[in-house]
């Protein structure tokens, strides 16, 4: 009979919570999109946002090295500069003064080449310069000034063989490397390791960049579960509908536990939709790269994110149930789920840019006494390859949440409920 009762309150939770086509639109599908959206949006934009750049040549010169033999045009230069960053998608323009091109507001980036820059760039024992100059506070400039560094650089590895190859010339030197000289020591290459320590691919990094975005996505589906917990409470105080639910067969236990699941099930949902935008995201950024889609679908993360996400919500709204339950009206209500729910949009941003598992035992411990930092650590436990933390992790939030709602729901009275007084 009590199961069937339960059976019962679920069927009509469920049944009030796909009535109610907004909120399950706005649950599902805006997380859905929100990420591919944004980062569609982005692309767009950028390429559509138009960049200017100014090109002074103060230099105006071509000189030739004596002793080694080599040319410098500074006009050649501005040239290459100029096709470059055309290629590149910018609006390149040559001025003839510094003064009119910083007048102009429109121009975002000033490149100059100074006056005996092509005599500098030939000698032995001088260093040519070239000035940049750009707009404060336009990112657009920042990304435009990498190019013409990244340029300035291959121009300048390409000069600094040149007069190697001179300076070896002159010393009667038959057979060198260029490298030997200009880059004496480097570090070779980077070989990525797993934190077990065998070699892994660059898709680890990748699948760790989405833990920390999925660990950040547990701030977005606390709020719609603690909504619709205040709806099934103070909702259904202000339409009539809770004193027929008391007077019913049914025990406040079946009733409040009952609203908790199906609020937990609405959180998944949530969960679900900011899963899939993540993985859309990325996806659709692989295979822009010419990448496998298959690095990014974990099946492993993917279930213990779904599981992290039904026990940190039920614990939230455990909590918060019986303040909730005692308020006068939705704007109390929401002042102290929000309460609540602020402590573990604190946890999941700071998890987002902090490894929890690599903090001292010292720090992490104490952290430990809040259910919240169990949720990040069984993300990124995962992804350290922590499988017993992920495990310790995992029992706790279920004891916690289990723990957690028997309490609300035992603290819960009927004439408290009614009244909403304390």
């Amino acid at each position: 009979m009590r199961n069937e009762r339960i059976k019962v309150i679920l069927w009509k939770e469920l049944k009030e919570l796909s009535r109610d086509k907004k909120t399950l639109l706005t649950t599902f599908l805006l997380p859905l999109i929100s990420l591919p959206l944004i980062g569609l949006l982005t692309f767009t934009l950028m390429t559509q946002q138009p960049v200017n750049i100014a090109v002074i040549d103060e230099d105006s010169t071509s000189y030739t090295s004596p002793i080694l033999n080599i040319t410098v045009s500074s006009s050649e230069l501005v040239e290459d500069v100029r096709e470059y960053l055309a290629r590149s998608g910018l609006n390149v323009y040559q001025y003839s003064n510094r003064e009119y091109a910083l007048r102009n507001s429109s121009i975002d980036l000033i490149i100059i080449i100074p006056k005996g820059f092509s005599e500098n760039a030939t000698s032995i024992d001088r260093v040519a310069s070239i000035e940049i100059i750009r707009r404060a506070n336009v990112r657009a400039a920042e990304q435009a000034e990498g190019l013409v560094r990244g340029y300035i650089g291959y121009f300048s590895s390409q000069l600094s063989r040149e007069k190697l190859d001179s300076l070896a010339k002159l010393a009667g030197l038959e057979t060198f490397d260029v490298n030997a000289l200009r880059d004496p020591v480097v570090v070779g290459t980077v070989t990525l390791v797993s934190p077990i320590g065998s070699t892994v691919g660059a898709e680890e990094e990748l699948k760790s960049i989405i833990a920390r975005l999925l660990v950040l996505s547990f701030s977005f589906v606390v709020t719609p579960a603690s909504s619709y917990v205040i709806d099934g409470i103070i909702g259904e105080r202000e339409r009539k509908t809770i004193e027929m639910l008391l007077t019913s067969p049914a025990s406040i236990t079946e009733i409040f536990s009952s609203k908790l699941l199906v609020a937990t099930f609405l959180g998944v949902l949530a969960s679900l939709a900011d899963l899939g935008g993540i993985l859309a995201y990325f996806i659709l950024l692989i295979m822009a790269l010419g990448g496998s889609i298959f690095i990014v679908m974990d099946p492993v993360l993917i279930f213990l994110h779904i599981a992290t996400t039904f026990l940190t919500i039920l614990v939230s709204i455990s909590i918060a149930t019986p303040f909730i339950a005692r308020t006068r009206g939705l704007r109390s209500a929401s002042n102290i789920a929000g309460i609540v729910t602020s402590l573990g949009v604190i946890f999941f941003i700071v998890g987002w840019m902090i490894d929890f598992p690599k903090l001292p035992a010292s720090i992490l411990y104490p952290l430990m006494l809040i259910p919240y930092t169990h949720s990040i650590l069984v993300i990124q436990g995962y992804i350290y390859g922590r499988m017993l933390m992920v495990a310790v992790s995992l029992t706790v939030l279920l004891l916690v949440s289990l723990i957690s709602m028997i309490i609300s729901i035992r603290f819960l009275d009927k004439e408290k409920l009614l009244l909403a007084e304390y």
